[in-house]
């Protein structure tokens, strides 16, 4: 069965999860995951391309800008180049592909995973950024959250 997934995409976010796992040093980090399911209602029903859209959306820095100002990450405000902030903040998200349920190409599956030294605040930002891609689906999708994200309990889990 084909991904509907960009590939794209699935080479970047093994990249990223590598670094923000393993390039932090010593410091532990706690990583959390909520699963949606994406069914693209628009005529052109075609998912590959809605879900790309949907990521370049959620990982623009205006749609980063919020969150992480009201998370405080990364030292912001005191570290006050957003570009540079929402940058460090990629490195810390995963968007994987999940085996879709249906196969059908107005569908897509995805686990959105966001790490953090603080397993709270990497469950926080893993669903202020599931609510942020619900929010940009505007008629177009029907996105349903499989699993909500999970406080992790465990560092690397």
């Amino acid at each position: 069965m084909q991904s509907r997934f960009p590939a794209v995409f699935s080479m970047a976010i093994v990249a990223a999860l590598t670094t923000a796992l393993g390039g932090c040093g010593h410091q532990q980090t706690y990583a959390s995951s909520s699963t949606i399911r994406v069914h693209v209602t628009a005529p052109d029903g075609d998912a590959q391309a809605f879900v790309t859209e949907m990521l370049k959306n959620a990982v623009a820095t205006g749609n980063l800008a919020p969150i992480i100002q009201q998370e405080r990450l990364y030292g912001y405000p005191e570290n006050a180049d957003l570009e540079k902030v929402a940058s460090e903040m990629r490195r810390a998200m995963l968007f994987a592909p999940v085996v879709p349920a249906t196969g059908l190409p107005a569908e897509s599956v995805m686990r959105v995973t966001f790490v953090d030294p603080d397993p709270a605040r990497a469950q926080r930002v893993t669903n202020q950024l599931v609510k942020s891609m619900l929010a940009a689906t505007a008629g177009r999708a029907e996105v349903q959250i499989v699993e909500p994200a999970n406080l992790p309990t465990s560092p690397g889990a």
